[in-house]
C-alpha cells in the first residue's frame, strides 16, 4: 500500500489535468444544454404535449383581458394558471429530455470502458489491487471527467430547475457524489469508483422517459402506457442496482478491503440510505399507479396541461372578440 503523502502527489500532474477536463466538460454541458433546450427539446416539447405557442396565448390573453364581467374576470384567473403550468411542463420536458440524453451517453462509455477490466462484476475485489499505483486509464479518465462535469452541471441547474420536493435530499447526493468522484480520482481509487458510477447511472433514463411520456398523456392517451412501462423498467433496475448490487458488491467490498478510509465509507452510506428513501417515493407512485391510475411523480407539485379548460378559455375568447367587433 502507498503512503499518504505518496497519495497527496496523486493531487499534482495528472489528476489537474483530469479536475481541468472535468470543469471544461462542466462548462461545455453547460452550453450544450441551451442549445439543445432552444433547437431542440422545447420544440419537441411543445409538440409532443400540444402545447400552445406563445403567439397563440398572448392573442388569447388579449381578448380575455379586454373584457370586464365576472366570467372573463374568472377566465383570467384560469388562464393565469394555464400559463403557470405550460412554463412548468416546458421546463421540466427539456430536464428530463436533457438527463435522459447525458445519462444514456454516460451509460454507453462507462460500459465500453469497464465491460473488459479486470475488476468488472463479480470480481469487484481487484479494484482494490496495486491500490493507487500507475497511470488512469484513457477510457476511465474520460468517464470520469464526463461524470464529475455532468454532476457539476446538475448542481448548478438545481437552482434553475424545477424545485422538487426532494430539494435537499438531491443536493446531499449531488455533493456525495461529486465528493466520492473528487477522492477517488485525487487517490486513484478510480476502478471502484466508475463501477459505483455505472451503478448508479443505468435506471436513471427509465425514469427519465417515463416522465417524458407521462408529460405527453393528456395530449396523447397512448402515451400513458409507454410511460408505465419505462416506470416499470426504472422500478427494477433501482432496486437490482442500488438496493442489490451496490450495498454487497461495492459497499460490502469497500468496507473490507480499505476499511481506514472513513470519510469515503460514511458518504457511500449515506447514498445507501438516499436509495432507500427514493425506493419508497418509487414505492408510492407505483401504489397510485396501480389503485388510482395515475402515475405522477410524488416530488412535484405542478398539474398537468387542462386541454378542457384551455378550449373553454380559447371559445370565451373567441366571443370577447366578436362583441369587440
Amino acid at each position: 500500500p502507498v503512503s499518504s503523502v505518496e497519495q497527496m502527489q496523486g493531487l499534482t500532474g495528472e489528476t489537474s489535468y483530469c479536475f481541468g477536463l472535468a470543469a471544461a466538460f462542466g462548462l461545455g454541458l453547460c452550453a450544450l444544454r441551451q442549445l439543445l433546450d432552444r433547437t431542440s427539446f422545447l420544440p419537441l416539447g411543445c409538440a409532443g404535449m400540444k402545447l400552445p405557442t406563445s403567439t397563440k396565448i398572448q392573442e388569447v390573453s388579449e381578448a380575455v383581458e379586454s373584457a370586464s364581467d365576472e366570467a372573463s374576470v374568472k377566465m383570467k384567473s384560469e388562464l393565469a394558471k394555464l400559463i403557470k403550468i405550460r412554463d412548468a411542463l416546458r421546463l421540466k420536458f427539456c430536464e428530463a429530455c436533457w438527463r435522459a440524453t447525458m445519462y444514456a451517453l454516460m451509460i454507453t462509455i462507462g460500459y465500453q470502458s469497464l465491460r473488459e477490466k479486470a475488476w468488472w462484476f463479480p470480481n469487484v475485489k481487484e479494484a482494490f489491487s496495486d491500490l493507487g499505483n500507475g497511470p488512469v486509464e484513457k477510457d476511465i479518465t474520460l468517464y470520469y471527467a464526463l461524470s464529475l462535469g455532468f454532476y457539476f452541471q446538475l448542481l448548478i441547474y438545481m437552482f434553475v430547475e424545477t424545485r422538487r420536493d426532494d430539494f435537499w435530499e438531491m443536493m446531499t447526493h449531488h455533493l456525495v457524489t461529486i465528493y466520492l468522484i473528487s477522492v477517488s480520482w485525487a487517490f486513484k481509487e478510480h476502478r471502484i469508483g466508475s463501477l459505483i458510477l455505472l451503478v448508479h447511472d443505468v435506471a436513471d433514463p427509465f425514469l427519465e422517459l417515463a416522465k417524458i411520456f407521462n408529460y405527453m398523456k393528456p395530449a396523447r392517451p397512448w402515451s400513458d402506457d409507454v410511460s408505465t412501462v419505462f416506470f416499470v423498467g426504472f422500478m427494477v433496475s433501482f432496486a437490482v442496482l442500488r438496493l442489490f448490487v451496490y450495498p454487497y458488491y461495492i459497499v460490502r467490498t469497500c468496507q473490507i478491503e480499505v476499511p481506514q478510509y472513513v470519510g469515503c465509507q460514511v458518504c457511500l452510506v449515506v447514498l445507501q440510505g438516499l436509495h432507500i428513501y427514493w425506493f419508497y417515493l418509487i414505492c408510492k407512485v407505483a401504489f397510485t399507479k396501480v389503485f388510482f391510475g395515475d402515475l405522477n411523480d410524488v416530488r412535484e407539485r405542478d398539474s398537468m396541461w387542462d386541454k378542457k379548460k384551455w378550449a373553454e378559455i380559447q371559445v370565451h375568447a373567441m366571443k370577447n372578440t366578436s362583441k369587440n367587433k
